[in-house]
């Protein structure tokens, strides 16, 4: 597991930034992840909010809550949390409140191993018939 330095102090993370024991954060550390992860600093109140709340949820059910969750478990919006935490507010949200990444974040992009897509054309039948009406008329045409 990779380690990062984090406000004077070493802890381990996972490949993608999230903290593999979340007793290591302090919260010393919160603005120096925030500012790493894109998220505006400083960090105001409301950012204090939702990170508390992000904790006390990880700490009582193992896993960091979902967008809807938080905003329905805090006063913050679902829309002003994506202002405090852009692009993608329960991922960003757990990175600064140095939980693991939640079980409901989906991961953006394709995995690597996972084959391209092969996206088929169906046509209904009404359509089906038309194209072959309008090709025969076509044909008798010429």
């Amino acid at each position: 597991m990779p380690t990062q330095t984090l406000a004077g102090t070493p802890v381990e993370v996972n490949d993608e930034g999230f903290f593999v024991d979340a007793e290591q954060w302090t919260k010393e550390m919160a603005p120096e992840i925030a500012t790493a992860v894109g998220v505006p600093t400083p960090l105001t109140d409301r950012h204090w909010t939702v990170i508390d709340l992000m904790r006390d949820e990880y700490f009582a059910k193992g896993t960091g809550p979902t967008v809807r969750k938080i905003s329905k478990l805090s006063d913050v919006t679902t829309k002003e949390l994506f202002v405090l935490f852009p692009k993608g507010p329960a991922k960003l949200a757990a990175r600064v409140a140095g939980i693991p990444k939640p079980k409901g974040c989906i991961r953006h992009g394709r995995h690597p191993t996972t084959p391209p897509r092969r996206h088929s054309i169906r046509r209904s039948r009404r359509s089906r018939s038309s194209c072959r009406r309008a090709r025969s008329k076509a044909s008798t045409r010429r």
